[in-house]
């Protein structure tokens, strides 16, 4: 049984309409479908609504409340779960949201959270995550939000600096790890679990104590948009996580840009499916707000990766999304043409120049192409759902023939830029697929070791000039004259570091890669790792590669394999356990091939001449960072055995050349 706050009703299995009156489990205030129906009783209203003002001076606040005045009865966030056997998502509308936020501003005030308090969040994207976040900003607090890979030692740095009362983490393990903190780490007094359901941290006890309160505190009305709304923190991806001071004039002004930029691309019909973490900021305003901006509804899966293959299951039309997954769709997709017979594999790879040929002519396809596009790709089309026509993409881009590849079988992706710094996203291609523009109010400048303005085409460093730019930095892990000079003033204007190299033409922006992570070779030839990566995991057979080489005569890389890809390629049978009986030598052989086809686009300085097998590198072990990229730094300081063995130039070194095969292990 499940209580849903403000005496919402439940349609149960399509038949009776059941009040609940307590609630257990994870379920979202809101209520019950299955995929298959339509969200009964909510009126959508006929005409498609532009959707919510914002204005200059609005603040987060603000346009939550517009979207409850607006829309209080339609479908906000859907969280998966088993209902008498039938698998669905739990739907809660934005006026139960904005009840349970009530609940919880009546918890955070009993906890001593008043304006200007911090309150620390540590969790993948659910509905608790939201409800914590409007609390919060409804008191005029500070939502501190942490990256889930995040280590326990940077953790407790943290919440020291910050002097934040309350902290929220989503799994019971981690509230196992820090559940000592209390009293011991800063003025940390109070610990709350979201998957908790009826332990001491549990969430839902506390929500429902929370909701028989008769007086609840309103959100505040001094509010302003000059106040800080939220502490956000770097991903760790060249070092230790950095806090960045957002207010809320900061965050309305970036969702304004993308409002404006991709808001007739939207309407309130749209359903989001979140694969990417709110603890990037590009998520939160290209994802949450835009939603929120719009009326529309968000689904949320249990794990953001895995939540890929629910896409038949929900049917979304709008994702937003980290590269990795749709990657590695590219890489099954390739690697299940090039299996095919040779018949079918010649008709197949036809049929997509023809479709590719029809789109960049704008010419509506043949009935004759399109019977063929269903029976030899719908395979395919069919693992990304009907409905879905836009992916968002978030971090690392997507290369041009994947990106192709995705077009031909109806889906638009659009490639984005961002930067914690600026507030969310800076840039996106939605105009040029490839060629990305800076969104409306934001301008880019691109300047030398001098700061002085280059000449168009040439790559410098990339400054960004933006409403949405950064307060500044909080005190952790920032030396006080690299935050000086993170800010650069022309004039009366200021422009923020972005760290990235690039280059400006016709008003174009290039990408060629962050200064903290461009490799520079003995003989001086500048690689960008990520580049190069992305270029190789194409590949069906490599899961993940990350690529070293810093001071190095070449480049090496560490290589988690696609077992199971290389023994349907071998024809090897399978344990009874399910594991392919593949050999190292059989591995190493495959891989040191597949690295010398996918190479041939690349430079020769870009080429990896040795590598070494390495397990899979996950949020959990904190090799890989919330926007699903390597954290670099610690995975080359973690396996720097493994890479100072491979530069050894005697017959033994560890791991496997590339292009000989003197492999001594």
């Amino acid at each position: 049984m499940k209580r849903l706050l403000g005496g919402v009703t439940v349609p149960y299995g399509g038949c009776h309409v059941i009040h609940f009156a307590y609630r257990l489990g994870t379920s979202v205030a809101g209520t019950f479908y299955s995929e298959s129906d339509a969200a009964p009783g909510v009126s959508m209203n006929n005409e498609i609504r532009l959707g919510i003002v914002i204005k200059p001076q609005s603040t987060l606040v603000d346009l939550w409340a517009q979207a409850i005045k607006a829309w209080p009865t339609r479908r906000f966030l859907g969280a998966k779960a088993w209902v008498r056997g039938q698998l669905g998502y739990i739907w809660s509308t934005y006026e139960s949201i904005e009840q349970e936020a009530s609940s919880m501003r009546t918890l955070l005030k009993q906890m001593g959270i008043e304006k200007g308090g911090r309150v620390v969040v540590v969790s993948e994207n659910r509905y608790e995550w939201v409800v914590v976040h409007i609390a919060t900003l409804q008191l005029g607090a500070q939502l501190v939000v942490l990256p889930t890979n995040i280590t326990p030692k940077e953790a407790k740095q943290v919440l020291k600096s910050t002097q934040a009362r309350v902290l929220f983490v989503e799994s019971i393990s981690a509230y196992g790890a820090v559940k000592g903190w209390v009293g011991e780490v800063g003025q940390l007094e109070h610990i709350i679990c979201f998957e908790d359901q009826v332990g001491e941290a549990s969430y839902a006890v506390a929500i429902n104590l929370a909701a028989d309160v008769p007086e609840k505190p309103p959100a505040r009305k001094d509010i302003t948009s000059e106040d800080t709304a939220m502490i956000m923190f770097t991903a760790g991806t060249t070092g230790p996580p950095r806090g960045v001071m957002l207010s809320h004039k900061n965050l309305v002004a970036n969702i304004s840009s993308i409002y404006a930029h991709l808001g007739e691309a939207l309407t309130h019909t749209d359903m989001f499916m979140s694969l990417c973490s709110w603890c990037v900021a590009g998520a939160l305003t290209a994802e949450l707000y835009q939603a929120i901006c719009k009326g529309a509804c968000i689904c949320i899966p249990p794990e953001q990766v895995e939540g890929f293959q629910d896409l038949p299951l929900v049917q979304p039309s709008v994702i937003v999304t980290v590269a990795q997954p749709f990657q590695r769709a590219y890489a099954n997709i390739v690697d299940n043409i090039m299996n095919r017979g040779a018949l079918t594999k010649d008709l197949t790879r036809f049929t997509l120049g023809r479709i590719t040929e029809n789109r960049l002519m704008m010419q509506k396809p043949g009935s004759i192409l399109r019977t063929a596009s269903d029976i030899l790709l719908g395979k395919f089309k069919a693992q990304f759902g009907s409905e879905l026509r836009m992916a968002v993409i978030i971090g690392s881009q997507l290369t041009r023939d994947q990106m192709e590849l995705f077009a031909d079988l109806d889906i638009f992706t659009v490639s984005t830029y961002g930067c914690l710094e600026v507030g969310g996203l800076i840039a996106t291609d939605l105009d040029v697929p490839l060629r990305l523009k800076a969104l409306p109010g934001i301008e880019i400048r691109v300047v030398n070791d001098k700061n002085e303005i280059i000449t168009p085409g040439s790559v410098g460093e990339i400054l960004v000039e933006a409403p949405h730019a950064m307060q500044g930095y909080f005190d952790v892990h920032i030396d006080p004259e690299e935050a000086k000079n993170s800010l650069v003033a022309y004039g009366g204007r200021t422009f923020v570091r972005t760290g990235d190299y690039g280059s400006m033409t016709g008003g174009w922006l290039t990408i060629k890669g962050n200064k903290d992570v461009l490799i520079t070779l003995q003989n001086g030839a500048v690689v960008d790792p990520v580049e190069v990566e992305s270029t190789l995991v194409k590949s069906p057979f490599i899961r993940q590669i990350f690529v070293y080489g810093q001071d190095r005569p070449y480049l090496s890389a560490l290589v988690v394999p696609n077992a199971k890809a290389i023994a349907v390629h071998l024809r090897k049978v399978e344990r009874r356990d399910g594991v392919p009986i593949v050999s190292e030598r059989e591995k190493a052989d495959c891989i040191r091939a597949e690295l010398r086809r996918v190479s041939q686009g690349l430079p020769a300085r870009s080429h990896v001449r040795r590598f070494a097998f390495i397990e899979e590198c996950t949020l959990a072990n904190g090799f890989i960072t919330c926007k699903y990229g390597f954290a670099r730094q610690k995975v080359e300081s973690h396996y720097i055995h493994y890479f100072n063995a491979m530069y050894d130039e005697t017959p033994k070194f560890f791991g496997h050349a590339v292009d000989d095969y003197d492999d001594l292990f």
